[in-house]
């Protein structure tokens, strides 16, 4: 069966899907635990640059991520922007906070 994927504005199916099976299931969750497992000795400054990178790949992509929202959710293109810019604040966020979040609060 695919799975379908509709605009919630339209209900116009944008786009269908294969199911995946349950050995391709099992592989992708596989790789996924691998992948999880590798980030688990990086420090919170590699954390906090990656995160940095995210709000700036927001920040350029700005106009394509707001209509990926916009006809994923359904929403006005100018609450898209707002939400885009949501997330790339809250991505950006501990770049600034840097030595903060390293150190902890009492410095």
């Amino acid at each position: 069966m695919a799975i379908r994927h509709i605009s919630p504005v339209t209900g116009e199916v944008l786009r269908s899907f294969d199911e995946l099976t349950s050995e391709q299931l099992e592989e992708t969750l596989a790789r996924a635990a691998t992948a999880a497992e590798s980030y688990r000795p990086t420090s919170i400054e590699e954390h906090v640059e990656c995160l940095g990178r995210a709000a700036d790949h927001l920040e350029k992509e700005a106009d394509s991520v707001g209509e990926l929202i916009t006809t994923e959710k359904g929403k006005t293109h100018r609450a898209a922007r707002e939400e885009a810019a949501k997330m790339r604040s809250r991505s950006g966020l501990l770049r600034g906070r840097r030595t903060r979040v390293v150190e902890g609060p009492g410095g």
